[in-house]
C-alpha cells in the first residue's frame, strides 16, 4: 500500500499513527498539519476562558463525569469559533463533541422564562 497523502495540506505524507502485525496505519494528516490543529484548538480553548467561561464538570448533553480532565472538551453551538458568548458554549465529552458536530446541539421542546 502507497502511503497516504495528508488531505489537509495535499503535499506531505500523511503521519504514522500506529504498527500493529507488520501493516502500517495512517493518520489523515501530515505531522505539520496535525501539531497547528492542535496549536489551534488551543487558541480557542483559551479564548473561551478569557472570556469569563469556566467549563463544567460534566457533560451538559449526557451528564458524563469525566475521570481526566482532558476528556472535557467546549463545544460552541453556532459553529463559529470566534463567538464567545456565554450562551454559545457548552461543555460536553468527547462522544457528545463528535455527535454533536454531526446533528448539531438539540433545544428540545423548553421555552426560556421572559
Amino acid at each position: 500500500m502507497q502511503r497516504p497523502v495528508c488531505y489537509n495540506c495535499n503535499s506531505n505524507p500523511a503521519a504514522i499513527n500506529y504498527v500493529r502485525n507488520t501493516k502500517k496505519y495512517y493518520r489523515k494528516l501530515c505531522d505539520s498539519c496535525s501539531r497547528k490543529a492542535r496549536k489551534l484548538r488551543d487558541v480557542y480553548e483559551r479564548r473561551a476562558s478569557a472570556a469569563g467561561y469556566k467549563k463544567s464538570n460534566s457533560c451538559e448533553q449526557c451528564s458524563f463525569k469525566p475521570v481526566l480532565p482532558g476528556q472535557l472538551t467546549i463545544f460552541r453551538i453556532d459553529g463559529n469559533m470566534n463567538n464567545v458568548k456565554r450562551e454559545n458554549l457548552k461543555t460536553v465529552c468527547l462522544n457528545c463533541n463528535y455527535e454533536l458536530s454531526i446533528n448539531g446541539w438539540q433545544h428540545g421542546d423548553l421555552q426560556e422564562d421572559l
